[in-house]
């Protein structure tokens, strides 16, 4: 098991997400780290503004764990956020099919 710090070492260079329409700028693991932050991503991953890598979907699971990510969306969801998906199940499915972006497949400006 690595340790937080290990996993950012890890994932520091690697895009962890794209957004799908403007510049389409490359999001990395500092956008991903504060559940703020990461909440605000999955609403926009929800809202088809951005889209997930394999990396990035692999960095939620390593560094805050998908159940716990899971339960972060259903409580906003509770809090009157709208989700396209609103069960454990279904978000985890989402959550699994979004992360399959390859980051090589989508024309990226490099501004």
């Amino acid at each position: 098991m690595y340790s937080k710090q290990n996993l950012i070492d890890n994932y520091k260079d690697k895009v962890l997400a794209i957004e799908s329409f403007g510049q389409n700028n490359k999001i990395y693991y500092d956008k991903f780290i504060q559940k703020d932050d990461l909440l605000h991503l999955l609403y926009e991953l929800n809202c088809h503004e951005i889209s997930l890598t394999d990396d990035g979907l692999s960095f939620i699971r390593e560094y805050h764990g998908l159940e716990e990510v899971v339960n972060m969306v259903l409580t906003e969801i509770r809090n009157g956020v709208d989700y396209k998906y609103q069960s454990k199940d279904g978000i985890m499915e989402w959550l699994k099919l979004k992360g399959t972006i390859i980051p090589g497949s989508v024309v990226v400006n490099e501004t």
